[in-house]
C-alpha cells in the first residue's frame, strides 16, 4: 500500500490548519446551534417501563388483554404485609384505616390518601362471603392464598420433647428434610411471638370499625411450642402431608414421641390489597412513599413493610436505572457502585488518552463523544418518547462507537503527519471517510434491524440508536476534523508492536489450515449450546436476589400469595342464556368448577370469582318433586337478583359490548350480547415455572370443565400470557433482526468485494462470534433477556467494521504479493488499530458489569465478550481465510504509482482557515486507502 507522501515544501508544516477540511468553522457553528435544543431535550427525559405496553396493539395477546379491560375494571393493585402480622391484627386494621380513611355517616371514606381508591383486608373479604351465606370455614379456605397464608405447622411437644426442645427441633427438621425433601425451618414459639397469640372477634373489622356487627373472625391460634415452615408450603398437598406425618413420627432414642399434636391455623401471615386511584397510578413513586409513611405512623418501620405488585416493580426498576447513572448513596471512591455508566466513560477515556498519545487530541475525541451521546439522548424526549430499560444502554453503546471511530480517524491523522503529508487533517479525513461511513452504515443496519421486533423497547432502541449512528457519523466526519483542525497539533507517532505483528502475521498465514480448522471447531462446539437457548422477560428477574423488591416478592410467594395476576374469562353464548337448563346458578357453578381446577395448580396460590361470594348450590336431582323444584328455582332467582343488584358483581360478570379479538385459529371468543365471567388467579413469578407450560395447563383445566357445557368457551389473559408472548417475541425478534442484519450486511459485503461468494465467506468472521458466544451462554444456562437480545445485531454491525478494514487492506496490498503475503500485509496494517478499538469498546462496556440492574450488567459483559470474540475472528480467522482459497475470490485492486497522482484541492471559497499560502510545488499524493497503518519502508 502506498505510503503518505513526504512534504515537498519545507515551509509547510504537517498538520497546520487545513483549508481542505471543508467549512470547519461552519461545522463547529452548526453543532453549537443545536446545543440549546439538546439541553432542553435532556431536561425532559422521563422513564417508561410498563411491561403491558411492550407489545404492539395489533398483537393478539395484547388485543385480548385490551378487550378484557374494556369489560372488567382493571386497576393497579398492590399487596402489603410485614413480618408477624396475622388476620384480625389491630395494627393491620389500623394501617388499612389510615390509608383508606374512616367512613362518615353516609359510608363515604374520609381522611384517607387521594392516591388510594380501595383497601381490602382479609377480614373484610371473608366477611363479605359469610354475609352472603358462605360457611365461615369455607370462607377461610377461599381467602387463603389470596390475602392470608395457610400458616406454618404448629407443634405441641410432649413432656419428653419439652424436656429437650433443642433436640426435638433438630430431629423434626431432619425428619421433614428426609420425608418431604424440603429445607424446613423450625423455630420456637417464644413469648411475644405473635403466632402464639390468639385472635378473637373482638378486634376490629375489615372496615376499621369495631367488630360487633361483623359476622366473622379468623380462628384463634392455640398454644404451641414450635413452628415448622418451608418456602411455598401450600404448593404441594403431598409434600405437606408427608412433612406433617414426619413431624408426628419423631421420637427419641427410646422410642418415646417428641410430638403430641401438629396443626395449622390459616390467617397468618396476612396481607391487605390496595387499589390505586388514577392519581396513585399516575405517580407510583409518591404512592409507594405514602404507603411507607402510613405504615410508619402505625408502628411498622418502613424498611419492614413488604409491598408486591406491578407498580412497586416499576418504581424499583426506575430507581435502579437512575442508580446505574448515579447512585448518590454509594461512596465516591466506589465508582463501580456509584455510577457504572460514568466508570465506563472514564475507562474508555483513559484508554483513549493512552492510545492517542496527546492531551488536546484526546480532548477533541472525548468532546465529540460527549456531544454525540447527549444529542442522541435528547432526540428521545424531543420525539415524544421515554427512556426505558433497554434505551438506558444506548449512551454507553454510542460512547464506545464514537470513541472507536475517533481513534481510527486520529490514527489516520497521526500517520499522515508522520509521513509529512501537508494538511494532515484533510488527508486523514479523506482516508477515513469510506471505512468510517461503511462501518457506521453497517452498524446502523444492525441496529435498525431491531426495529422489526414486536417489542416496543427493542424497536425503539433500534430506531434511536441507528439515528445515533447517523449523528456519530456526522460528528466524526465534520465535527471532530474541525476540532482537530482548530485545536490540536498532530500527535506524536506511536508504532505499537510493529515487529510483533509482522512475526505473528507470518506464523498465522503459514499455519492457516490448522488455524481455520481450530476456529471452526471451537465455534461449532460453542454454537451447539444454542439447542439449550432460552429467554427471560420477567422484569423481576432483572434485579439481583439481594434487591428489596425481590425479597418482598419472595416473602409473598413463600407465605401468602402469588403476585402476578392471570385471568380466565368464561363465556356463555347468548343462545345458551335462553336455555332453561342454563340458569344463572348453573352457570355460577360451572365457573366455580373452573376456578377450583385452576386453584389446584401448584403455581397458582388462589383464585377468586363471583362464585367465591355465593354458597355452593347443589344441582337439582332429575327426580326432584314439584315442591323441590319450585323451592330450587325461587332460591336461584333470589341469588341471581341479589348478585345482579350488587354493584361489585360487575367486576366478575357482565354482558359483552364488543366482539373479542380473534385467537390464533381466527376464532372470536365472544360476540356482543354474550355473557362473560371473570376468574382472577394469582401466579408465582420467582419460581422457574415455564409460563408456556403454565398457560397450557390453565387452558387444559378450563377446557376439561367446559367441554360438556353447551355454548361455553374460555380465554386466558392477564400478565402471565403477556409475559409468555413477550418471551416468544424476544426469540422471534432475535432471529428476525439478526437474519435481516445478516442479509443486508452480506449484500453490502458482496458489493464491496465484487463477489457473492466472497461476501458470504467474509461474513463467517462476523457471524461465528455471535453464534459461539450465545451458544456458550446457553451451555452455561444463562437465559437471554431483552437487553442481551439486542446485543446480537449490534455486535454483528460492530464486527463488520474490523472486517471491512482488513479486507480492504488485503484488496489494496501492493502488486506482486502472493495471497499469503497480502494477508500478512493486511494484518500488519490493520491489526494494531483493530485491537486498539476493541480494547476501548470492549473494556469500556465491561465496566457496566458491576451495575446493580442485571439487564444493564448482562448487556455490558455480553457485548464485551462478543467484541473480544469478533477481534479473535478478525485477527485470527479472517487473515487465515484470506491467505487461503477465500483470498482468490476477492477482487484485488493493488495500488500503483500511476494511479496515485492527483493535485491538492484548492481552498474552497469561504472555508474557514483558508488563507493565502506561499506558492509551492505540487507533489503527487496517493488516493485514500482503507488501512489504518502504512507498511514500513
Amino acid at each position: 500500500m502506498p505510503a503518505f507522501p513526504q512534504n515537498a515544501d519545507p515551509d509547510v508544516r504537517p498538520g497546520r490548519r487545513s483549508s481542505a477540511v471543508p467549512r470547519a468553522s461552519w461545522a463547529l457553528a452548526a453543532f453549537c446551534l443545536v446545543l440549546p435544543a439538546v439541553g432542553w431535550g435532556l431536561t425532559q427525559i422521563h422513564l417508561e417501563n410498563d411491561v403491558e405496553s411492550w407489545l404492539p396493539d395489533g398483537d393478539p395477546d395484547a388485543a385480548r388483554l385490551a378487550w378484557f379491560k374494556e369489560h372488567f375494571p382493571s386497576e393497579d393493585t398492590l399487596v402489603l404485609s410485614w413480618a408477624g402480622v396475622q388476620a384480625g391484627d389491630p395494627k393491620l386494621e389500623e394501617f388499612a384505616a389510615a390509608i383508606r380513611g374512616a367512613a362518615d355517616a353516609e359510608g363515604i371514606p374520609r381522611g384517607g390518601s387521594r392516591l388510594i381508591d380501595r383497601v381490602v383486608t382479609p377480614t373484610a373479604l371473608a366477611s363479605r362471603m359469610v354475609e352472603s351465606g358462605v360457611e365461615p370455614e369455607d370462607a377461610v379456605r377461599r381467602v387463603t392464598g389470596l390475602l392470608v397464608g395457610g400458616g406454618p405447622l404448629r407443634v405441641v411437644l410432649t413432656p419428653v420433647g419439652e424436656a429437650d426442645p433443642a433436640t426435638a427441633a433438630e430431629r423434626i427438621a431432619a425428619a421433614v428434610r428426609v420425608a418431604a425433601d424440603v429445607d424446613a425451618e423450625v423455630a420456637p414459639a417464644v413469648a411475644g411471638d405473635p403466632y402464639a397469640v390468639p385472635t378473637s372477634a373482638d378486634d376490629e373489622s375489615g372496615d376499621g370499625e369495631p367488630a360487633g356487627d361483623i359476622p366473622f373472625a379468623f380462628p384463634a391460634v392455640g398454644p404451641h411450642d414450635l413452628t415448622v415452615r418451608w418456602p411455598r408450603m401450600d404448593a404441594s398437598a403431598e409434600t405437606l402431608a408427608a412433612a406433617r406425618a414426619a413431624v408426628e413420627g419423631v421420637r427419641d432414642a427410646e422410642g418415646r414421641p417428641f410430638v403430641e399434636e401438629v396443626f395449622r391455623v390459616p390467617g397468618q401471615p396476612a396481607a391487605i390489597s390496595v387499589t390505586l386511584s388514577e392519581a396513585g397510578a399516575a405517580d407510583p413513586k409518591a404512592t409507594v412513599a405514602a404507603l411507607k409513611e402510613a405504615a410508619e405512623a402505625v408502628g411498622v418501620p418502613r424498611d419492614e413493610l413488604r409491598i408486591g405488585g406491578r407498580t412497586v416493580t416499576a418504581v424499583a426498576l426506575n430507581q435502579a436505572l437512575k442508580r446505574t447513572a448515579l447512585n448518590r448513596e454509594a461512596p465516591a471512591w466506589k465508582l463501580w457502585e456509584r455510577s457504572p455508566v460514568l466508570l465506563s466513560f472514564l475507562v474508555s477515556a483513559l484508554l483513549a488518552f493512552w492510545l492517542l498519545g496527546g492531551l488536546r487530541v484526546s480532548l477533541c475525541v472525548l468532546g465529540a463523544t460527549v456531544f454525540t451521546v447527549l444529542t442522541a439522548l435528547s432526540i428521545v424526549p424531543l420525539t415524544g418518547g421515554g427512556m426505558n430499560m433497554v434505551l438506558v444502554v444506548m449512551p454507553s453503546l454510542l460512547m464506545v462507537l464514537t470513541l472507536s471511530a475517533g481513534v481510527h480517524l486520529v490514527n489516520y491523522y497521526r500517520h499522515a503527519a508522520e509521513n509529512g503529508a501537508p494538511n494532515a487533517v484533510a488527508r486523514a479525513l479523506a482516508v477515513a471517510r469510506t471505512p468510517t461511513t461503511l462501518a457506521a452504515g453497517t452498524t446502523a443496519v444492525g441496529l435498525i434491524s431491531l426495529y422489526v421486533s414486536p417489542l416496543t423497547p427493542v424497536s425503539e432502541f433500534g430506531l434511536y440508536s441507528s439515528a445515533g449512528c447517523g449523528i456519530m457519523l456526522a460528528v466524526v466526519l465534520y465535527g471532530l476534523p474541525a476540532l482537530l483542525d482548530h485545536l490540536a497539533p498532530p500527535p506524536a507517532a506511536r508504532r505499537i508492536g510493529s515487529s510483533v505483528w509482522e512475526t505473528y502475521a507470518r506464523i498465522l498465514t503459514r499455519w492457516r489450515l490448522p488455524v481455520i480448522a481450530g476456529c471452526l471447531l471451537v465455534a461449532a462446539v460453542c454454537s451447539a449450546g444454542l439447542t439449550r437457548f432460552r429467554t427471560e422477560t420477567k422484569v423481576i428477574k432483572y434485579f439481583p436476589a439481594s434487591e428489596p423488591v425481590v425479597q418482598d416478592y419472595g416473602y409473598f410467594e413463600d407465605r401468602i400469595t402469588g403476585v402476578i395476576p392471570v385471568d380466565v374469562v368464561v363465556r356463555f353464548e347468548q343462545e345458551a342464556l335462553e336455555d332453561p337448563e342454563q340458569r344463572f346458578t348453573n352457570r355460577l357453578e360451572v365457573v366455580r368448577a373452573v376456578a377450583d381446577r385452576i386453584a389446584e395448580h401448584p403455581e397458582i396460590s388462589g383464585a377468586v370469582s363471583l362464585a367465591s361470594f355465593v354458597p355452593k348450590t347443589e344441582p337439582l336431582p332429575p327426580d326432584a318433586s314439584r315442591f323441590a323444584r319450585i323451592s330450587y328455582f325461587r332460591r336461584a332467582g333470589e341469588i341471581e337478583n341479589r348478585v345482579r343488584e350488587n354493584p361489585a358483581s360487575a367486576g366478575f360478570v357482565t354482558t359483552t359490548r364488543l366482539t373479542s379479538p380473534e385467537d390464533e385459529d381466527g376464532v372470536s371468543l365472544a360476540e356482543p350480547g354474550d355473557e362473560i365471567w371473570r376468574i382472577s388467579a394469582q401466579a408465582n413469578i420467582l419460581t422457574d415455572v415455564d409460563y408456556a407450560v403454565l398457560t397450557a395447563d390453565l387452558h387444559t383445566a378450563a377446557a376439561d370443565v367446559l367441554k360438556d357445557e353447551p355454548g361455553a368457551g374460555y380465554a386466558v389473559t392477564g400478565l402471565v400470557p403477556l409475559f409468555l408472548r413477550t418471551q416468544e417475541a424476544v426469540l422471534e425478534g432475535l432471529i428476525e433482526s439478526f437474519g435481516l442484519a445478516f442479509a443486508v450486511i452480506a449484500v453490502v459485503m458482496s458489493v464491496v468485494l465484487g463477489s457473492v461468494r466472497a461476501g458470504l465467506t467474509a461474513m463467517l468472521p462476523n457471524i461465528l462470534p455471535v453464534t459461539a458466544i450465545f451458544g456458550l451462554i446457553s451451555w452455561l444456562a444463562v437465559p437471554v433477556d431483552i437487553g442481551m437480545m439486542i446485543s446480537a445485531s449490534v455486535a454483528l454491525g460492530i464486527a463488520v467494521d474490523g472486517t471491512l478494514h482488513l479486507v480492504a487492506a488485503f484488496r489494496h496490498a501492493p502488486a506482486g504479493l502472493s495471497r499469503e503475503e497480502a494477508a500478512a500485509h493486511a494484518l500488519h496494517e490493520c491489526g494494531p488499530a483493530l485491537w486498539q478499538t476493541s480494547l476501548i469498546v470492549g473494556v469500556g462496556l465491561l465496566m457496566l458489569a458491576p451495575a446493580e440492574l442485571l439487564l444493564v450488567s448482562r448487556f455490558g459483559w455480553l457485548m464485551s465478550a462478543l467484541i473480544a470474540a469478533a477481534l479473535v475472528a478478525d485477527v485470527v480467522l479472517l487473515p487465515a481465510l484470506l491467505a487461503g482459497p477465500m483470498g482468490s475470490l476477492i477482487r484485488r485492486q493493488p495500488a500503483s504509482e500511476d494511479d496515485d497522482e492527483e493535485s491538492e484541492p484548492p481552498a474552497a471559497a469561504g472555508d474557514v482557515g483558508a488563507r493565502e499560502e506561499p506558492t509551492r510545488v505540487k507533489t503527487p499524493e496517493p488516493r485514500p486507502q482503507l488501512a489504518a497503518f502504512t507498511r514500513p519502508a
